[in-house]
């Protein structure tokens, strides 16, 4: 009995298997072959990804690639998408859309949908047009309303929409691209926006470069790009003037933002308070961007250390908006209060920028630009948060990519292109912490620090210009990169610098000059041995000479320099000439002489006060001589008469007797 039942289910069960096995592809019915939209009530199971080849498995009959597409269409609009085919163009391959439903969130786009909405009806791929490069050229119509024209795909409201292009033979399915499609409001002044600012980082050792931001800025001038350069681009720049200028016509007035030889920590630099050198770096900075004739960015600085309080209030003094962190990790951003203004900490979005880097991609993927242009239109109507792509800090934008997302933010959408600074004044005022500390420690080295930044200044009031290659050593002995043992050295370098530069100017030992004349000329002699002009203030000390020249300012020229200083001679004899060269600033002694000067005029007061007196005795000699009469015989015992009016009082002298002659 059991091998009797046995022989009766084999066969049935064989039969089962075969049935379970057959494709069930080949039970759905293809679309209509006359070129019309197909109006679906109910969902369809999603057409097969998977090629069906048809002859020799060895031979495919081609791959479709998308090149580009509409990122978004009106309402009433049409969809244009531009096809590589690698294989032949036959008579019998057809190409058709299938339109999937709408998606409501982000982490639906890209996902594999299960229903189909409508499609376009296939068209031979003979009868379609091509661009100048032979790719395929399809254009789909879309409409709002239904009913409508049959030629036009019914898409029943704005949203995202994935769509489906497959080739198709008479054998069935042979190659199939996704992407999506953004169809926007019939009035597109209700469409919600979000806005998105582009830096455009530029360097010449990896990423993008010269040429690459030559054609960006050149190809997309509606695009308020915020440029970004690092101190090789300027350094190129600056060596070639033609390029310089082509980059600028380029640049059109966009902002530039660099941190080239900028390498300090303003807290730390505020917690010693020597902010300066912070900004002295900064504006040399901005002044090889303003030279280059570019327009460099003042409200908006690239930082790479925390910021505390102090710095931060440092920062706001200076008229400085927002801090774009350049940090290689994720650091929090908000605003800082300070006394003068917020301070903006802001990051570019990583992910984002992730996702149109060259790291991320094993190759360029046009379909993956759509999606993300999806989800950011559909992160619009939820979140109005400013994004911001791309900058130091990021991923390496691709070019490829970038390029192609910058041809969406061309077409009528949800992503607004705004400026850097416009992007910053769109974020949340969420308050943030500043740091306790600054990354760097420079208490250490506070007291050799300000004694340096003295003689600095010292040093540009003595030069009278700005000493570009000091100020650069001053710089560095504060740069992020140095370790306390480094930072001293430098620092101690740049002092001996500086005190090298200022022992230039030398005077001549103690001379002996004779002053024959109660004004005149006295040399003076001055060596510099500096490689420039210098400024030196003169000081002049004696007790009967006087110099006109006292505490003037002479530019003095290398070598040897002799002036005539107008001397005046207060009185006769010898005395001593105490002469100092200083620093315009008075902050420093330069070399010092004595000169030993004998006067043999006599000075105008001098003859003044000699006369008086010889006036004055000579009246009372001849007051005297007229008064005094013969003399009288007096008897020996007989008093004289000390009353008597022609008896002279007893009171009496040679002053009272001038005073009367007066």
């Amino acid at each position: 009995m059991a091998p009797l039942t046995l022989r009766i289910l084999t066969p049935v069960f064989v039969l089962l298997l075969l049935l379970s096995a057959a494709d069930p592809a080949s039970a759905q019915d293809d679309p209509p072959a006359d070129g019309s939209a197909e109006e679906v009530g109910e969902p369809e199971p999603a057409a097969d990804p998977e090629p069906v080849e048809t002859g020799d498995p060895t031979e495919p009959i081609g791959s479709l690639l998308l090149i580009n597409q509409s990122a978004s269409v009106p309402s009433d609009g049409e969809l244009q998408v531009t096809l590589d085919w690698t294989g032949e163009v036959r008579e019998d391959l057809a190409i058709s859309v299938l339109f999937h439903q709408r998606i409501e969130t982000e982490r639906d786009v890209g996902a594999p949908s299960s229903s189909i909405l409508n499609r376009r009806a296939p068209v031979a791929m003979t009868t379609l047009p091509t661009d100048p490069d032979g790719n395929l050229v399809l254009t789909v119509p879309v409409r709002s309303v239904s009913p409508a024209e049959n030629d036009r795909v019914y898409l029943p409201g704005p949203g995202v929409y994935p769509f489906t292009v497959e080739v198709r033979s008479t054998d069935g399915l042979v190659s199939s691209v996704s992407s999506n499609l953004v169809r926007l409001p019939q009035d597109t002044s209700t469409l919600e926006t979000i806005d998105l600012a582009v830096i455009l980082a530029l360097s010449p050792a990896d990423g993008l470069d010269l040429s690459d931001g030559i054609l960006f800025l050149s190809s997309y001038p509606e695009i308020p790009f915020t440029i970004q350069v690092d101190g090789g681009v300027l350094t190129t720049l600056e060596s070639e003037p033609a390029l310089a200028e082509q980059f600028a016509a380029a640049a059109a007035g966009r902002p530039v933002l660099s941190d080239a030889g900028v390498d300090l920590d303003p807290s730390a630099l505020a917690e010693i308070d020597q902010g300066r050198f912070f900004f002295q770096a900064k504006d040399a900075t901005a002044s090889r961007i303003a030279d280059l004739g570019l327009t460099p960015s003042a409200e908006i600085l690239m930082l790479s250390s925390v910021l505390t309080a102090p710095g931060a209030e440092l920062l706001a003094s200076a008229g400085v908006q927002a801090v774009l962190t350049t940090s290689s990790i994720e650091v929090g951003t908000g605003t800082i209060s300070t006394s003068k203004a917020p301070i903006q900490v802001i990051q570019p979005d990583r992910p984002l920028s992730e996702e149109l880097s060259a790291s991320a991609l094993a190759g360029f993927v046009a379909t993956d630009i759509y999606e993300l242009y999806a989800r950011l239109s559909l992160r619009a109507d939820l979140n109005r948060t400013s994004v911001i792509l791309g900058g130091e800090g990021a991923a390496v934008l691709d070019s490829q990519s970038l390029d192609s997302f910058l041809a969406t933010l061309t077409e009528e959408g949800a992503l607004r292109p705004v400026s850097l600074l416009d992007a910053v004044n769109g974020l949340p005022r969420s308050p943030l912490q500043p740091a306790e500390r600054p990354e760097q420690n420079l208490l250490d080295s506070g007291e050799a620090i300000a004694e340096l930044q003295q003689l600095a200044e010292t040093s540009r009031s003595f030069r009278g210009v700005e000493n570009r290659s000091l100020e650069r050593l001053l710089v560095d002995s504060l740069s992020r990169t140095r370790n306390p043992a480094d930072r001293a050295r430098a620092i101690n370098r740049a002092k001996s610098e500086l005190l090298l530069d200022l022992a230039t100017i030398s005077l001549p030992a103690a001379q002996s000059l004779t002053l024959a004349a109660v004004e005149g000329p006295l040399p003076l002699t001055i060596q510099n041995s500096a490689d420039g002009s210098r400024l030196v203030r003169l000081e002049f000390r004696g007790d009967r000479v006087s110099i006109a020249e006292d505490g003037d300012v002479i530019t003095v020229p290398p070598g040897e320099t002799t002036i005539d200083l107008q001397a005046t001679a207060r009185a006769l004899g010898v005395s001593t000439l105490e002469v100092t060269a200083l620093t315009p600033d008075g902050q420093r002694v330069l070399s010092t002489s004595r000169y030993e000067i004998r006067s043999t005029a006599v000075p105008g007061l001098g003859w003044a006060i000699s006369g008086t007196a010889l006036a004055f005795l000579l009246l009372w000699w001849l007051r005297n001589a007229r008064k005094s009469g013969p003399r009288r015989q007096h008897l020996v015992g007989v008093p004289k008469d000390v009353g008597s009016a022609e008896t002279p009082s007893a009171g009496r002298g040679i002053a009272a007797d001038a005073v009367e002659a007066l």
